[in-house]
């Protein structure tokens, strides 16, 4: 990345939980299920983007 300075980096960490396996399979959305850390990560890094 130090050949491309245009490109900054997120500060928000996504970790990897199980949530987020669980929701590709049950077919939903991060933010619609109950785990509240998985959630809060990706609500984060939604806001930081947008």
């Amino acid at each position: 990345l130090k050949d491309y300075p245009e490109i900054e980096l997120l500060s928000t960490v996504v970790g990897d939980r199980k949530a987020y396996r669980d929701a590709m399979s049950d077919g939903v959305g991060v933010v619609e299920m109950s785990n509240s850390k998985a959630k809060a990560e990706i609500q984060l890094l939604a806001q930081e983007i947008f």
